[in-house]
């Protein structure tokens, strides 16, 4: 059940962008209060927020680190231009959904991701 107000739009949304040169899949696309919401399901690592072993990102986003939940970030970022590319609505929220593997223990996390957009142009 949705919480109130959460329309769910449709689910697994391949998109593509021939000219930035990038495409994707958004695993939960929601309109709440006439503003997109996308969510990303990920389930692959334990920890997501880990250390970066002072590694940063690269191509403009240098001052961020490089763990995982970040790339998630700009990954989810990057569906946000491309679909207020093609819709005339905003995206208010990007959230990754983490699926612990071990659920018993640490179950779902839900990270809201940072807009990125004045620093990925």
């Amino acid at each position: 059940m949705l919480e109130d107000g959460f329309e769910l739009i449709d689910t697994e949304i391949k998109m593509i962008n021939r000219v930035l040169g990038y495409c994707g899949t958004v695993d939960l696309l929601f309109l709440k209060d006439n503003k997109l919401v996308i969510a990303d399901w990920k389930s692959n690592i334990k920890d997501i927020t880990g250390d970066s072993y002072g590694n940063y990102l690269l191509n403009g986003l240098e001052t961020i680190k490089a763990t995982t939940l970040n790339k998630y970030n700009v990954q989810l970022n990057l569906y946000k231009k491309l679909l207020e590319s093609v819709v005339p609505i905003k995206v208010s929220n990007m959230l990754v959904v983490h699926l612990n593997s071990d659920l018993y223990l640490d179950g779902i996390n839900v990270y809201e991701s940072p807009d990125l957009s004045s620093v990925m142009k």
